[in-house]
């Protein structure tokens, strides 16, 4: 068998049918309605899992504090109580921000 003395990683009858995609306008194409619209969209997909979090946070320090009384585990109880205060506080936010949305789009 022949040494090659190349290598090509598409075979050169398949590399000219390949089409690339183009990208799409720059961000700086769109309009500030469109960028806006986009950015909703986005915050308005977050309702669901900042939810979710929110929910799954309060079951976490509930079970948190009753298997973490001893002394040692102080850290995890104070680590798991502040992670669910700020996730508390982060699901407040996004509330009130979500009703200041709607109250603006009325």
């Amino acid at each position: 068998m022949a040494k090659a003395t190349r290598v090509h990683s598409t075979p050169r009858r398949t590399a000219s049918k390949i089409k690339v995609k183009k990208l799409a306008k720059p961000a700086s194409a769109e309009s500030q309605e469109q960028r806006d619209q986009r950015h909703g969209g986005a915050f308005r997909d977050l309702e669901s899992p900042v939810g979710e979090i929110y929910c799954m946070a309060e079951i976490t320090a509930d079970v948190a504090m009753n298997i973490t009384r001893s002394p040692e585990n102080e850290i995890a109880a104070f680590a798991i109580c502040h992670l669910c205060e700020m996730v508390r506080d982060l699901h407040t936010k996004y509330r009130a921000d979500l009703r200041a949305g709607e109250a603006v789009a009325s």
